[in-house]
């Protein structure tokens, strides 16, 4: 059994490896912020939103992106990615490393709408006391949001990064 799941697991690419690991650190970020302070029990949520956009854009840019492109070889648009974040000059890599604590932000807000829109639902749809907090916030279920949105980040960025790169090429009309 233990042999199946090395082999799956070595035919992941990557990218989807990458992913794993972003998970497993969003997760353990959220169980040291919102588990071991206060702040996941206050009434006010905007510190843990605060705290978690900080601490993932901490963890982010120094301990995910290190180890995932010293890890696995990451391509992005169909060229590999890694030797261009190791050639970055220390101005790039600083603003960079701006746009992981901005899109940790972001991210952790897209998070709080999406648990508050979800418990409203279940409220509604199982008419439940509206005072209850349905789903709460938890490691795992933080964890896959941050990763799905992560990975929506990155696939806008690739996106515009195409579309840029396809308008340099044409010709001046």
């Amino acid at each position: 059994m233990l042999n199946k799941i090395k082999t799956w697991f070595l035919r992941l690419s990557d990218n989807t490896k990458s992913y794993f690991v972003i998970w497993w650190f969003a997760g353990a970020v959220y169980f040291f912020v919102g588990w071991g302070t206060n702040l996941g029990q206050l009434e006010d949520p905007f510190a843990l939103i605060f705290f978690l956009g900080l601490g993932m854009g901490l963890v982010t840019a120094f301990l995910i992106n290190p180890i995932i492109y010293h890890m696995f070889t990451i391509q992005r648009r169909g060229k590999i990615a890694n030797k261009k974040y190791f050639q970055r000059s220390v101005l790039q890599g600083a603003l960079f490393k701006l746009l992981d604590f901005l899109k940790a932000f972001v991210i952790n807000i897209l998070i709080f709408i999406t648990y508050q829109l979800l418990n409203q639902a279940l409220i509604l749809l199982l008419e439940l006391n509206p005072d209850r907090v349905v789903v709460p916030g938890e490691p795992i279920l933080y964890a896959t949001f941050y990763t799905f949105y992560y990975s929506i980040f990155v696939g806008i960025a690739n996106t515009v990064a195409k579309a840029l790169s396809k308008k340099e090429v044409k010709p001046n009309e």
